[in-house]
């Protein structure tokens, strides 16, 4: 009993670490498919620039390893 205590102790920190990653949209991670517009920089704006759509047919994807993620998606 006391070994099993010992390895929740050992593990419990590596299943419970959460890292922020915060992607930018013109990271290559992210694929758009469909009508996409770049909008004309902004400095305010994160990477200068904002990936937009009207058409409700486009679409993007991520990829990625893990087994949790936090969408936020800001209009």
């Amino acid at each position: 009993m006391l070994i099993y205590a010992l390895l929740i102790l050992l593990i419990l920190p590596i299943v419970t670490a959460r890292r922020n990653i915060t992607l930018d949209d013109n990271n290559p991670a992210i694929q758009y498919y469909g009508d996409w517009l770049l909008t004309p920089y902004d400095p305010l704006n994160a990477g200068g620039h904002h990936v937009v759509t009207a058409n409700s047919d486009s679409y993007a994807t991520f990829t990625f390893i893990g087994t949790f993620w936090d969408l936020q998606v800001f209009n």
